[in-house]
């Protein structure tokens, strides 16, 4: 169901999906890792019981890892507010009776912080679904997703099980857990990403003929079940 020009219906929530939630909640999960792993690379000066690594190779590498991280995570907030913004911006989002959803909306503007998937919460066609989903992942992979990859990848290396930090603990954990578990949260989440980017952007339909997918001329959407064409 979608509103009509004629009678206006806010459908807040009505084009969210499953795979729009799991995006979600992995991308969260994963923001959160990396700020943890963030807070525990800043450690490394001899606070809170870890090692001090100033003036050495391995602290030279971990403070621009630090710097890389939080400015991915930084610039994924920035990136999102302002895609938020652009499309509330726009008549066709910007509806007259969003404000009798203020609660839900707000909610909505806040997972989209993390990933814009959550855009979707406003969105009211499928054009529209469409859009947002693939400018949500482009930001989401661009400015956080594939740069945290290398960093978390790097990291991973820098702190082998040969090296003397190996059996560091900081912030109550093992070196592993802050190197290992942020890293194998993110890396199916790029690759997942990935693949809702490459279906995404893929054509929606074909020639019509030898019983490929066929649109009905009386909606928008696409036909459940492939058509044969008659000859």
């Amino acid at each position: 169901q979608h509103i009509d020009d004629d009678e206006p219906e806010l459908l807040l929530g009505e084009n969210l999906y499953s795979e729009d939630t799991v995006a979600q909640g992995v991308a969260m999960a994963a923001f959160g890792l990396a700020l943890t792993q963030a807070a525990w690379l800043n450690s490394f000066g001899g606070a809170m019981g870890a090692p001090d690594l100033s003036g050495t190779a391995l602290g030279a590498g971990l403070n621009v890892y630090y710097v890389v991280s939080v400015a991915s995570m930084a610039s994924l907030g920035v990136g999102n507010f302002f895609l938020l913004t652009s499309y509330l911006r726009q008549e066709g989002w910007a509806h007259s009776l969003m404000w009798k959803e203020s609660l839900s909306a707000a909610y909505y503007a806040f997972l989209a912080l993390f990933h814009a998937s959550a855009l979707n919460g406003f969105t009211q066609d499928d054009k529209q679904y469409t859009e947002v989903k693939v400018r949500a992942i482009l930001v989401w992979l661009v400015l956080f997703g594939l740069p945290m990859l290398v960093v978390q990848t790097l990291l991973a290396f820098a702190f082998a099980c040969g090296t003397a930090t190996c059996g560091v603990t900081v912030l109550g954990a093992s070196v592993a857990f802050f190197t290992l578990a942020p890293l194998a949260v993110l890396a199916p989440c790029v690759l997942y990403n990935c693949c809702r980017l490459v279906v995404a952007l893929a054509p929606a339909g074909g020639p019509e003929e030898d019983g490929v997918y066929l649109y009905d001329e009386d909606d928008v959407d696409l036909v459940s079940a492939p058509m044969e064409t008659e000859e």
